[in-house]
């Protein structure tokens, strides 16, 4: 459940000075023009992150400089005379000069920066070939900016981008869009309050439409410790019924002694456990909705490195398909229930460099027209019913599953201790 801070100035400078020397250490492996270390007197602006849990936020440098900090990292940076994000076309003709890189020069340049910075190129995906980009030439005019992308498996999304001065050969941006390099944020030793439940944060204050979409949000509900015990325990009850039916290699009867982290105020809204096993499960309207097993490759963040997701293709399209129903069946679901017994849409990780990673992820979902008052139908599609399989080809295995359909509501359990 999203919360969020009250930002005061003793919570900022806390966060502030924790992740300077952070900027600062990647700042001096890429080579950037600043001095080293980055001190307090040099930050002309902080805006720090006000969403609970989240150490970080945007560093700006009276020299120019944006850094940006959140999940343990420095996911970018952008240097004053960034070609790619400029706003003002006046100023075009400041980055006119003579390119002095060719693109496979400027690709390892790229590939170079990334490992200054201690990382691998497969886990920013690198390891493939980039999407190079070079500014159009103004007339007889050339602007010697490079922006190199490399794409993440899942879609044809952006993994991480870099600008490159072909002229100066210097870095100008880069900017991580994978959650490949998450880490551990630093402690801080300033404990943040907590925004009142229904409160509107500082940040949305006087931007009508945030508001209003704040507003709209269904109001959490508080819960005593009393209250979440309880709480815990009755969804416990419900993954151990729900890994049985599934077989998972998960020591059953689960206790609390087996909870790594555990998010829900009540059994009116989603509850999400994790277990010490690595396996996540998330519960709404009376029922499991979701597990996510380790090392499962589609659920947003993997385990481990890209390395120990490489494998063979040890399952046809039809096998994998097979297993998915199997498993799906195995909860007591039926196929005209969950529309299962139709082709499913199909997805598989888009091939980096030249290793493979062998899943598959299943869709199957029903739509319907929306109705209005009178019951006549709109132009509104409403999908009433999806189900996400992940199987791994490689291993042969289910590695999770979704199934968000109304008919599967129930009431929900009675918590004992409430």
């Amino acid at each position: 459940m999203l919360s969020f801070i009250e930002v005061t100035a003793q919570y900022s400078n806390a966060v502030l000075v924790a992740i300077l020397p952070h900027i600062s250490e990647f700042s001096q492996k890429v080579d950037l023009p600043m001095p080293i270390p980055i001190t307090m007197q040099q930050v002309s602006r902080f805006n720090c992150d006000q969403r609970k849990g989240e150490i970080g936020g945007v560093v700006f440098l009276t020299n120019g400089y944006m850094f940006w900090y959140d999940h343990g990292f420095v996911s970018g940076f952008e240097a004053p005379d960034s070609y790619y994000t400029l706003q003002d076309p006046n100023r075009i003709p400041e980055f006119y000069g003579n390119l002095k890189m060719n693109k496979d020069e400027a690709v390892a340049f790229a590939r170079a920066s990334i490992k200054k910075l201690g990382y691998k190129e497969t886990a920013v995906y690198a390891d493939g070939n980039p999407k190079i980009t070079i500014a159009p030439r103004h007339g007889t005019n050339v602007i010697p900016r490079y922006r190199i992308e490399w794409i993440e498996p899942i879609a044809d999304d952006t993994a991480i981008q870099i600008e490159i001065d072909g002229a100066k050969k210097k870095l100008k941006s880069m900017t991580f869009l994978t959650s490949n390099l998450w880490r551990e944020p630093p402690k801080i030793g300033v404990e943040p309050k907590v925004v009142p439940i229904g409160q509107i944060p500082d940040f949305i204050k006087g931007n009508p439409e945030m508001e209003k979409q704040f507003r709209l949000l269904p109001a959490p509900i508080a819960a005593t410790p009393k209250n979440k015990q309880a709480l815990v325990s009755a969804m416990l009850v419900l993954v151990s019924d729900y890994a049985q039916k599934l077989k998972l290699p998960i020591k059953l009867p689960l206790t609390t002694n087996d909870v790594t982290s555990f998010e829900g105020e009540s059994f009116e809204d989603e509850v999400t456990v994790k277990l010490t096993s690595g396996y996540r499960f998330s519960y709404n309207e009376g029922y499991i909705t979701q597990f996510i097993a380790p090392y499962a490759f589609f659920s947003g963040r993997i385990d481990g490195q890209v390395e120990d997701y490489w494998n063979s293709w040890n399952m046809s399209e039809r096998e994998a398909i097979q297993l998915a129903r199997g498993s799906i069946k195995k909860l007591g679901y039926s196929e005209k229930q969950l529309y299962f017994d139709k082709k499913p849409k199909i997805k598989k990780p888009i091939k980096i460099g030249t290793h493979t990673i062998p899943r598959y992820l299943f869709t199957w979902y029903n739509e319907t027209r929306g109705k209005d008052q009178e019951g006549g139908l709109t132009g509104e599609i409403i999908v009433d019913s999806a189900t996400v399989v992940e199987i791994d080809a490689g291993n042969k295995s289910v590695k999770s599953i979704l199934t968000m359909n109304k008919k599967l509501a129930r009431p929900a359990p009675q918590l004992e201790g409430k």
